[in-house]
């Protein structure tokens, strides 16, 4: 699949407005900011966060971190006691390099739920198909967790975890619905989506249970939120790319994306469709939260789901609701903006980001969004998601800086990439990965994630991963209604919001270039046994310097005979012109550094070499062509020659 961030099709089409009643802020009773991660170089990426359903005081908050300083990847839960006020992080899943797919939930009695995958990681990059998924339990609330079970057959990938309990017969059953999943270690299960459920508190689960009989073949569902009926049957709302199941072609983006609801009977653990919400022909949609209301009025157990459809010139917020048990729906949009081609100039309402959704007890509907990935704003619906109160804003992000996000063993074009594939060109991608390099990758420094829960006392709680010196952090914030005014059929968008400002010029992608061959007399080209294994990274706003720490390793068959000379091929940016800081020699103008193993001058299957830092400097520093796109920093191929092996050649002849 596309290493992208977000980015979409071009459509032309304006903004609508409505305007705010006056004051309308003095009804909103916002708690203090609080952080729930720590301080440090790990960020927090990603956020699920819910509240204890018969305890006020219990919230947990749970997701993906990553640390540049180690160039790791792990899951986290982060656990309250005293309703938000103080948070410690109660879990730390780090067993491999790579770990992600994370996703929790409460259960019944205090019991609360996470599973995460420790993926196989090697020669620089994660395997997940030989990876494994880990289950840990608490039973005091996200105090004290405990690992339960490990699957042995290996991955699920994008997750969400719910709990469904039956008080006829006191029956409880934990379901973990996700994208993908391997039917035995090494191999991927055909269909997707999956699920697999545990009826004894997640000690053990099911087998693999696919989706049932469908016209339609599934690229990728990613799940926005769940919720459980009276008859503990769990809906859980999606984005889906699909195409016709008699296609024979499979790329994100190239048929249809909808946003369906997928229902799960723990009765009969059968998975299948229950509705399909909407329908878009290229156009990336993203979310689909999904709250059910619990009150007992008019609105007693109706259902909603929210969406973000982003194209190049205009972005919307759609909100859908069902009295029948999600059979079927009525929907609309409820906000618009501009899309993912965001001007720098501001000069425009700002892009709908992302969007979650929770119910308090008695019936009213809380809405968290995004807006141009800086600013988050919340609102109220009373009736039942016809009319909603003006927006408070609960953070504002100065998102005008960047910021690397991932380092990647292989050259790449990332800007390239995303232009291309925006513009319906075939993905380039797979011509340049394979070639050992390395790559940091950097984008506007934003806000990364959102979640909201309802608490039951009746009031909200969201959360939000925003930037944070060098790092980001997990806030939150308590958000309760009063005799909130100002309530209309559109949410009003009050304000043009912040983008990227300065001096900077737009980002000119790097070209993908040919790499010549070179020839080092008195050496043998051994690129073809190794594989670059990045260790950190990290990225110098005051001077834009960028860094790198990387080793070699030998994948081949053979011992590869020291010492070493690495040679970085065509170094290269999106962000302006680089310079190579530090390199010991420089062969045809190509920037090299000698190297050897780590235990000695050689190198036997599977040893690495000595780490080495490399150091760049983006000579004129250049922004991105739109809010939305990343490119990278800097990137180049690497080649790997080996002195002895040709003094070894040449003895031997």
């Amino acid at each position: 699949m596309i290493r992208l961030r977000r980015f979409a099709l071009a459509a032309a089409a304006g903004a609508l407005f409505v305007s705010p009643a006056a004051g309308h802020e003095r009804a909103w009773r916002l708690g203090l900011v609080t952080t729930v991660s720590g301080a440090g170089t790990a960020s927090p990426q990603q956020v699920w966060a819910y509240a204890d359903p018969f305890n006020a005081r219990r919230l947990i908050a749970c997701g993906r971190m990553t640390d540049p300083a180690d160039n790791l990847d792990a899951g986290y839960v982060s656990t309250s006691s005293d309703g938000g006020s103080t948070w410690r992080r109660t879990l730390l899943e780090n067993s491999t390099r790579w770990v992600s797919e994370e996703s929790c939930t409460f259960g019944q009695d205090g019991n609360a739920y996470f599973i995460a995958g420790a993926s196989n990681f090697y020669a620089g990059v994660p395997h997940h198909e030989t990876g494994h998924m880990h289950f840990y339990v608490s039973r005091d609330g996200g105090a004290i967790w405990r690992r339960t079970w490990t699957r042995k057959d290996g991955w699920l990938d994008w997750t969400t975890t719910a709990d469904a309990y039956d008080p006829g017969s006191h029956s409880d059953a934990v379901v973990v619905f996700a994208n993908q999943g391997t039917d035995v270690l090494g191999h991927w299960l055909p269909t997707q989506p999956v699920a697999v459920m545990s009826t004894d508190y997640g000690h053990t689960f099911s087998p693999l249970i696919a989706l049932q009989s469908s016209q339609y073949r599934y690229d990728a569902v990613w799940a926005g939120g769940n919720t459980v009926l009276p008859d503990g049957t769990i809906l859980f709302s999606a984005s889906a790319a699909r195409t016709s199941s008699a296609s024979a072609t499979r790329d994100w983006g190239s048929g249809e994306v909808a946003v369906e609801v997928f229902a799960f009977d723990p009765a009969t653990g059968k998975l299948s469709v229950r509705a399909v919400l909407r329908v878009r022909h290229r156009v990336p949609i993203f979310t689909a939260a999904i709250a059910r209301g619990n009150s007992s009025g008019n609105f007693s157990g109706r259902l909603y789901v929210a969406w973000v459809e982003e194209e190049a010139r205009e972005s919307a917020l759609w909100l859908a609701t069902s009295d029948d048990r999600g059979f079927h729906w009525r929907a609309r949009a409820i906000a618009r903006g501009f899309g993912t081609d965001y001007p720098a100039g501001c000069s425009v309402s700002p892009p709908i980001d992302q969007v979650r959704l929770a119910a308090t007890p008695d019936g009213t509907l809380g809405i968290l969004w995004m807006e141009n990935r800086a600013n988050a704003l919340f609102s109220i619906s009373r009736d039942g998601g016809r009319t909603f109160a003006s927006p408070v804003t609960l953070t504002q992000s100065d998102t005008s800086t960047l910021a690397p996000f991932e380092t990647i063993p292989s050259n790449d074009y990332w800007l390239q990439t995303a232009l291309d594939v925006e513009s319906g060109k075939p993905n380039p991608q797979g011509a340049w990965l394979g070639t050992p390099g390395v790559s940091v990758v950097m984008e506007r420094d934003t806000l990364d994630d959102i979640s909201l829960a309802a608490v039951r006392d009746g009031t909200f709680r969201a959360f939000w991963i925003a930037p944070h010196g060098t790092a980001h952090v997990l806030m939150t914030r308590s958000v309760v209604a009063g005799e909130t005014d100002g309530f209309g059929s559109m949410l009003s968008i009050l304000r043009r919001g912040r983008c990227v400002r300065g001096n900077m010029e737009l980002a000119r992608p790097a070209r993908p270039q040919v790499i010549a061959p070179l020839h080092v007399p008195g050496t043998s080209n051994v690129t073809s046994s190794i594989a670059v294994d990045p260790l950190r990274y990290g990225y110098d706003a005051r001077v834009h310097t960028v860094y790198v720490e990387l080793q070699i390793s030998n994948t081949g068959h053979g011992t590869l005979h020291g010492p070493f000379l690495l040679v970085a091929m065509n170094p290269h940016s999106d962000f302006g012109s680089v310079t190579v800081a530090g390199a010991q020699q420089h062969v045809d103008g190509h920037p090299a550094w000698t190297l050897a193993g780590n235990a000695s001058s050689n190198l036997a299957p599977g040893e690495r070499t000595e780490a080495l830092r490399i150091t760049v400097h983006i000579d004129r520093l250049h922004g991105l062509p739109t809010n939305y796109l990343a490119g990278d920093a800097f990137s180049t191929a690497l080649r790997l020659y080996s002195v002895d092996a040709a003094r070894t050649n040449r003895s031997a002849g």
